[in-house]
């Protein structure tokens, strides 16, 4: 590819993600279809997903929403898992890259999920996000995964508050195992979040 080729290729990225949400339309796998029925933009590469995404992550004001990533089509998944598990990246931005993968759906962000809450390795913080993103994205499904990993945190009191704020979003499917819980768990914070709301009918 020539680098007249490469630079249209670029700004036509730019203005892509520069338009407002609904100035465009999301073509079949991915890239956008232009105002007035123009010629749709194709879908970024992964390296070129991820620069994006990167860029975005840069600033506090914006915060990217299920349609942006939408936008990316199949390189949204690689892109964030990529961000993620980079060790170079700041842990904001890898914390940030766990948390978009909650508009995904696809099976290799969720087995990145799953390896990072399972792995004692990984930063808490990062186990932290992963646990609140299972719980949102697989629902009851998360329930075996989350309930381990707050039994094998015994150290980390703030991934034990993610599991258990996971659990408590399942609702009664979580019952009787916020109940098990609660008989070995001591830290006050983690027992709050087992117990609240369950007794009372508001889950």
């Amino acid at each position: 590819m020539n680098r007249s080729t490469m630079m249209g290729r670029a700004l036509a990225l730019l203005a892509l993600f520069a338009l407002p949400a609904g100035a465009q339309t999301v073509a079949p796998g991915g890239g956008a279809t232009m105002p007035g029925g123009g010629a749709a933009i194709p879908a970024p590469t992964a390296d070129q997903a991820r620069q994006t995404i990167r860029r975005w992550f840069d600033g506090f004001e914006f915060v990217p929403r299920a349609e942006h990533f939408a936008r990316l089509g199949p390189a949204a998944a690689p892109a964030l898992i990529a961000l993620a598990g980079d060790a170079a990246e700041h842990p904001v931005v890898r914390a940030r890259a766990l948390s978009a993968m909650v508009h995904l759906d696809d099976p290799a962000s969720l087995s990145t999920l799953a390896a990072l809450l399972e792995s004692p390795d990984a930063p808490s913080l990062l186990r932290r996000k992963a646990a609140l993103v299972l719980a949102e994205r697989e629902g009851a499904g998360a329930l075996e995964r989350l309930t381990q990993a707050l039994l094998n945190a015994p150290d980390d009191v703030p991934l034990r508050e993610a599991c258990a704020r996971g659990l408590r979003g399942l609702g009664p499917a979580a019952h009787e195992a916020r109940d098990a819980l609660l008989r070995v768990e001591t830290a006050p914070t983690v027992r709050g979040l087992l117990g609240a709301e369950k007794r009372i009918g508001l889950d």
